[in-house]
């Protein structure tokens, strides 16, 4: 079976822009993914992260090229928000930003590691990371 990752905004947005920015374990997951040894999981709450995030400012990025970049990569799969990943919400208490605990309970459920540097994330160990 292949490996499966679930990309955070910033692994996403890094890899897609900038991939000098990604760490060495990140950039690893993500050309495991082109060579077709492992699939990388996109939560569309991340999508929507990126939307807010260019309206602010805060990043850089054509969203309907970006769009059509993920979508059109087969190593990529955008997945919605599940029932099954509100419900653990209230076990990660540990995780306090709201997204951020939505991609912790999408990689618990479905058995992944997160492409993240988030510290908070790492810090609390409930999923497997990599960075």
């Amino acid at each position: 079976t292949l490996t499966t990752y679930i990309a955070d905004t910033h692994s996403l947005v890094w890899y897609l822009g900038s991939p000098p920015r990604l760490g060495p374990f990140a950039r690893h997951a993500f050309a495991e993914a082109v060579a077709s040894r492992a699939r990388i999981i996109i939560p569309v709450i991340v999508l929507a992260e990126i939307i807010f995030a260019v309206e602010r400012g805060k990043i850089r990025a054509d969203v309907p090229q970006l769009i059509h970049s993920i979508r059109s990569a087969s190593y990529f799969r955008v997945v919605p928000l599940r029932l099954v990943t509100i419900l653990r919400l209230q076990t990660l208490t540990e995780i306090p930003e709201m997204h951020d605990r939505i991609l912790v309970a999408e990689t618990l459920a479905r058995k992944a590691s997160l492409i993240t540097r988030d510290q908070a994330i790492t810090n609390s160990r409930i999923v497997a990371t990599v960075w």
